[in-house]
């Protein structure tokens, strides 16, 4: 077994060293206890901590040496001809050596200023010529300080890659693993997957080559190695383990990730949950649109839904994810965002929040009406893949998820209704308005799927809202966009109210 270990060291001489020394200091009576545990560590994909923790005393051993090369012969000589304690420094304190060279060139043994004493100043002579002689000395301390630091930022990362080492040696084939998920995710979102993907079972190429996969095991990492701030009840951090515990108002849930994860229908049932068939449908849908955004997931990004501003922006710009046509530029649909919010429609915002920066960026939004207590929708649009079923400018079911979660309805509730009486189109522009075109998939006059718990889109004529559309101002639509420095705003505010 000793020979097995080695050679998967092979390639990396100083884990191998690190290990030959923890077998060294081993008792020969525990050494094949202690080659079983390191050989089932490697075959679990799990680092095995005391070799680990021996890595980190020899790099730690290396630098110290390196470190006392440099002073201490030094701290020594300061300590034997300037015995002073007042500052309380120990021996090999380098901040002490430097506060005692400055006490002793300002000041005499009583404590004057060097300026100010006229008395015995012969006296001082020497040890002043000491000191400005030590000076040398200190200023190619603080030069060989920074060489220190830079050999400790090198040891550090030197440590990490190791580690790093460590988890990957547990993937036999690493480059094909890490081309399929370079394909999905940002090459910055790689080392981040595999660090956890082994033990969720995912351990060889085809196991990534499903985008839902991939989008799971982003979920993964963002609700389990994430840790986002409570927000409040306006915003929804948005994982399928969040987004189910509030459509089914029960924290009981926790969804089980990885190849052997039981199904989720299970699952729920563990929590008491009897999930319809309209709702398993839905989640499946979710998954496809996990991964869809895996593409542009982030290192220590979260997903936020805003349930607190339904707003629709005046100009939509930053919201136009797959080639959507409700631009400002847009000759088939610049004015679609301006006439649905006339008309009192609304919009659902996904934004990617990075943890560390605090920086909002639009991730999806969806248009609804709300209206008689009823909800309808067309779908959404997001940033990322647009693969199976279109689902980047559809997920009309996840949709209709999400909305049921915000406003407190079943999935049950939704169904395929009757879209807007109003043209899309080029239909629209020759009919009604040279300056605004519209293009919704709320209309009927297209071939998207509408859905609602009523029919409450069909009653949206030109007729009714003419006198509207002629009125609006054409020219907001070109406004600055401050949607997302907003709920940047918002998100600070409620993490100072609701965490401490």
């Amino acid at each position: 077994m000793k020979d097995t270990i080695l050679n998967m060291l092979e390639n990396e001489p100083l884990v191998k060293k690190a290990f030959l020394l923890l077998l060294d200091e081993t008792p020969e009576d525990k050494q094949d206890e202690l080659l079983k545990a390191i050989n089932a560590s490697f075959e679990k994909g799990e680092p095995y901590q005391a070799l680990e923790a021996r890595i980190d005393k020899m790099l730690t051993d290396e630098y110290t040496e390196e470190l006392k090369k440099g002073t201490k012969e030094s701290v020594y000589w300061l300590m034997e001809h300037f015995p002073l304690n007042e500052l309380g420094s120990d021996i090999g304190n380098i901040r002490g050596m430097d506060y005692r060279a400055l006490f002793l060139y300002q000041y005499d043994r009583n404590g004057h200023y060097f300026t100010d004493v006229n008395n015995d100043t012969k006296k001082w002579e020497g040890i002043k010529e000491e000191y400005r002689a030590f000076e040398k000395k200190i200023f190619a301390r603080i030069v060989l300080k920074k060489e220190f630091q830079k050999l400790e930022d090198k040891m550090k990362k030197r440590a990490e890659n190791l580690k790093e080492a460590l988890i990957y040696r547990k993937y036999d084939n690493i480059t094909s693993i890490r081309h399929e998920l370079e394909y999905k995710v940002p090459k910055r979102m790689v080392g981040e997957t595999l660090k956890y993907a082994h033990k969720l079972g995912y351990k060889k190429p085809e196991h990534f080559e499903e985008w839902e996969d991939v989008g799971m095991l982003c979920d993964y990492y963002r609700t389990h190695e994430l840790k986002a701030p409570n927000y409040g009840n306006t915003i929804l951090e948005v994982n399928m383990q969040n987004v189910l515990r509030k459509y089914y108002n029960n924290d009981n849930i926790v969804i089980e990730h990885g190849t052997q994860a039981p199904k989720l229908s299970k699952q729920l049932k563990k929590a008491g949950v009897t999930a319809t068939n309209e709702e398993l449908i839905a989640f499946n849908e979710f998954k496809q649109w996990l991964g869809c955004v895996a593409d542009v997931s982030r290192p220590n990004a979260v997903i936020l839904l805003d349930m607190g501003d339904f707003t629709i922006p005046d100009n939509v710009d930053n919201w136009a994810f797959q080639d959507s046509c409700n631009t400002s530029g847009s000759c088939a649909g610049n004015g679609t965002s301006l006439i649905l919010k006339a008309m009192g429609y609304k919009y659902l915002k996904l934004y990617r929040y990075d943890l560390d920066t605090e920086e909002a960026n639009p991730l999806a939004r969806a248009y609804f009406k709300a209206k008689y207590g009823e909800l309808a929708h067309a779908g959404m649009y997001s940033e990322g893949r647009n693969h199976t079923n279109r689902i980047g400018y559809t997920a009309y079911d996840f949709t209709s998820l999400l909305l049921a979660t915000v406003f407190k309805r079943k999935l049950k509730h939704f169904k395929k209704i009757a879209g807007q009486t109003i043209e899309s189109g080029l239909e629209f522009e020759d009919a009604y308005n040279k300056e605004m075109n519209y293009w919704s998939n709320m209309s009927g006059a297209n071939d998207y799927k509408t859905l609602g718990t009523a029919s409450i889109l069909e009653e949206d004529s030109y007729s009714k809202w003419a006198d509207v559309i002629h009125d609006l101002d054409s020219s907001i639509i070109t406004n600055y966009d401050d949607t997302a420095d907003k709920f940047e705003a918002r998100i600070k505010e409620l993490k100072e109210k609701f965490n401490d």
